[in-house]
């Protein structure tokens, strides 16, 4: 197996781990942080894969900073 396809199957495994524990956790803030970090997951799968297909991957700017800093603010209510 190559290394990008172990990094493929990491990414795949993570989305599942993210997405499932926003299902388990009852919390509106716990879930809106397990699904923020399982889509930078799926963006980081979408560009394994291109490039494992030998295309350009496509970076998009994206701060995750920002986003978590919304999740934790939504906790202060």
């Amino acid at each position: 197996m190559k290394i990008v396809e172990i990094a493929i199957k990491m990414e795949e495994d993570a989305i599942r781990f993210y997405t499932d524990a926003s299902k388990k956790t009852s919390h509106p803030a716990g879930k809106q942080m397990f699904l923020s970090v399982a889509d930078d997951e799926k963006r980081h799968l979408n560009m394994l894969s291109r490039i494992f297909k030998g295309e350009d991957a496509v970076i998009v700017n994206v701060n995750p900073k920002d986003s978590i800093k919304t999740v934790f603010e939504t906790m202060k209510d």
